[in-house]
């Protein structure tokens, strides 16, 4: 009489989680799934019936084996997990042949168990709550990216979001909606822009956009040094390109009303011009007509004496002036590279433009300065958009 043969129910356990999810007993993932523990197994079993349609495992085993594991990872996670694993396969997963090339027929079967619930929870939430047409928008980007993990790209921006704005991570994909929806470029979406870019997802038409509320620190460092670098340049041309110093200088004296007598200039400069004394012809001041021949003799490069006077006379008037005018401009579009992004725009009656952007959360100018009538269109298409506000 032949002893009864004893049943391993660790490999029972195995072998039935392939049966459940519609495999065969194939001995090398037997071999893999009695690795994990008893109670992981039976739960996999427990589950098949509604997860063994969504893995869609008869393709390739190692899908089952994937989510065993997952399971395991998960521990007493699980019940959310796969709650959430549900959920982003209703938004992201199109089980409809769609050739070879299909970007969505398979499922997603893991998520990042390195967030925490609440983050978990948001992001597929943002996901879900996303309409119809964003989500399609989304899922053209998706496809654009290629061979990129679609879920861990999501979660990133998703999380770079959310931490420099609590509870707003679905701006990131408010924005890359957007950006699709316009035809914008994409290649400079990365998880260095994305913040800027959401941020810049507030302003989807002309009439979102009221203006810049202040100076940014720019490339500078800080607001103050921001303004300074910029108003030193433009206004008082030091540094600016040669061929458009002194007419900048002109335009922008005249923009901000500037008054200067002969006696203020002698007396705050450390090298005269002697050449200006003639153009000081309208009771002993200079007068807008002789703006850009008082640039051209260059009298401020140097002198520290007569920039500081320059900077009493129209540096706060420069402030008020270029955030005043941000609220006026048009043209405007969302533009970058692959570390910033900006807002730009420009006043066409006076070729002023204006570039803004975030620095965190903090929306300011990045710099202001007039452009020659003939170099603006030039401008204007020498942003590689993300949208436009129109």
């Amino acid at each position: 009489m032949s002893s009864p043969q004893i049943v391993n129910p660790l490999r029972k356990a195995a072998e039935d989680t392939l049966t459940a999810y519609g495999l065969s007993v194939n001995a090398s993932f037997v071999d893999k799934l009695i690795l994990m523990d008893l109670e992981v197994l039976v739960l996999a079993i427990k589950l098949a019936p509604v997860w063994k349609n969504i893995l869609v495992p008869g393709k390739n085993p190692k899908v089952v084996l994937d989510f065993v594991q997952f399971l395991a990872a998960a521990g007493k996670r699980f019940a959310l997990v796969l709650d959430q694993l549900a959920d982003i396969n209703k938004v992201l997963w199109e089980p409809v042949d769609q050739g070879h090339n299909g970007r969505f027929k398979d499922p997603v079967r893991t998520l990042n168990l390195a967030l925490t619930d609440q983050q978990l929870v948001g992001f597929i939430g943002a996901l879900a709550k996303l309409e119809a047409t964003k989500l399609v928008h989304l899922k053209k980007f998706l496809t654009i990216r290629g061979k990129e993990p679609i879920v861990t790209l999501l979660e990133t921006y998703y999380l770079k979001v959310s931490a420099l704005v609590q509870d707003h991570g679905n701006l990131a994909f408010e924005a890359i909606a957007l950006t699709i929806d316009q035809n914008g470029y994409t290649d400079y979406i990365n998880e260095t822009t994305i913040c800027g870019l959401a941020l810049m997802s507030r302003f989807k038409l002309k009439a979102d956009f009221k203006g810049v509320p202040a100076w940014g620190p720019g490339d500078h460092g800080d607001p103050v040094s921001n303004l300074d670098g910029h108003f030193n340049k433009h206004v008082m041309g030091i540094n600016n390109l040669p061929l458009l110093k002194a007419w900048e200088m002109g335009e922008w004296w005249r923009t901000l009303g500037l008054k200067l007598s002969w006696d203020e200039y002698a007396g705050n400069c450390l090298a005269l011009k002697p050449a200006a004394k003639v153009l000081f012809t309208e009771a002993n001041s200079l007068p807008v007509l002789n703006f850009v021949k008082f640039a051209e003799l260059d009298p401020i490069t140097g002198d520290i004496k007569f920039q500081q006077l320059l900077q009493a006379k129209m540096k706060k008037a420069y402030l008020d002036f270029t955030l005043a005018q941000s609220a006026n401009i048009t043209e405007i579009r969302i533009h970058g590279n692959e570390k910033r992004v900006f807002l730009s725009g420009c006043i066409l009656a006076t070729n002023l433009f204006i570039i803004a952007r975030f620095e965190g959360a903090d929306f300011g100018i990045s710099s202001a300065y007039f452009v020659p009538a003939d170099k603006i269109k030039e401008k204007l298409d020498d942003r590689l958009a993300f949208w436009v506000l129109k």
